[in-house]
């Protein structure tokens, strides 16, 4: 008996670029090339800079709204305490008062002040999101928001006692003037420090939560776990899941009821299959039903 090999076909250019998805990126940088010929080389690193400290709040923003759903109103409050936190300690626990010339001295001072001001930060959070937001995590949408603001001014007013409501100079630990000259053009120091430290931090933060169990969980898709009938998903022209469903995210906590809702995807039966083993995860374009 003949049989017959289809030959492979070799995905199209198209098809490659929607699979790498490089639209985003390409847009970027094209408006990147734009600006910089527009306002020029100068405006244009200082742009880079700010930019690299505004993507860093993004990304946090981006985070705990994309985890938990909340528009944590707190947050830039959050950068304010690590603000203060890091100028109180150069100043009083490291003695800095100005600029460092030793490289090998500046990086160890750097060190040290990242060092305890992302721990105690990240004490701040954990203890922000363990009495503040856990306690309303099956509270209304409206109560957490309302919350958040409420720690935004807790936040604002302890600075204030601490460290009085006017402005606070930090010591310049890298010499303004310092300068170094990239393709003709002089670039201070310090932008060159921030946009490395930004960009080093987010690919960090990419690669924890793309390559660790951690952050894999993090960004895991939500669990419809079926609380009784055997039968998950029955397919039909018009598929819907059991009335009799709980919404619970990756921590197990329930989220919502869910009543009968159209999905995208194959959606097989089981026949008595237990609850505590049945499981569809969801994703926003498709769904698919499996055991645990």
């Amino acid at each position: 008996m003949a049989t017959t090999t289809v030959p492979e076909t070799q995905p199209s250019f198209i098809d490659t670029f929607q699979r790498l998805r490089l639209g985003p990126y390409l847009f970027v940088l094209a408006v990147a090339i734009i600006d910089y010929f527009i306002i020029g080389p100068a405006q244009f690193v200082n742009g880079l800079t700010i930019g690299a400290i505004y993507a860093l709040v993004a990304i946090g923003y981006t985070m705990v709204y994309g985890i938990i759903e909340l528009i944590n109103f707190a947050h830039g409050d959050v950068f304010m305490v690590g603000a203060f936190t890091s100028m109180y300690v150069l100043t009083n626990v490291l003695g800095q008062d100005g600029p460092i010339d030793e490289p090998a001295v500046l990086a160890v001072v750097l060190f040290v002040d990242f060092a305890v001001t992302m721990l105690l930060l990240g004490i701040l959070g954990t203890a922000i999101e363990r009495f503040a937001y856990r306690p309303l995590r099956h509270a209304p949408r409206l109560a957490p928001l309302i919350t958040a603001i409420g720690v935004s001014f807790i936040l604002q007013n302890v600075i204030q006692i601490l460290f009085g409501p006017s402005p606070v100079n930090t010591p310049q630990l890298i010499s303004p003037t310092a300068h170094v000259n990239v393709f003709g053009l002089e670039v201070g120091v310090v932008n060159i420090f921030t946009i490395v430290v930004a960009v080093s931090l987010m690919i960090a933060l990419q690669l924890f939560v793309s390559r660790t169990r951690i952050g894999r969980a993090m960004t895991k898709p939500w669990i419809i776990s079926v609380t009784s009938a055997p039968t998950i998903c029955a397919p039909s022209s018009s598929p819907v899941l059991a009335s009799n469903t709980v919404f619970t995210s990756p921590s197990g906590s329930p989220i919502a009821i869910a009543l009968p809702l159209p999905m995208k995807g194959n959606f097989p039966t089981f026949t008595s299959c237990p609850a505590s083993r049945a499981r569809a995860s969801v994703s926003p374009t498709e769904a698919t039903c499996g055991r645990q």
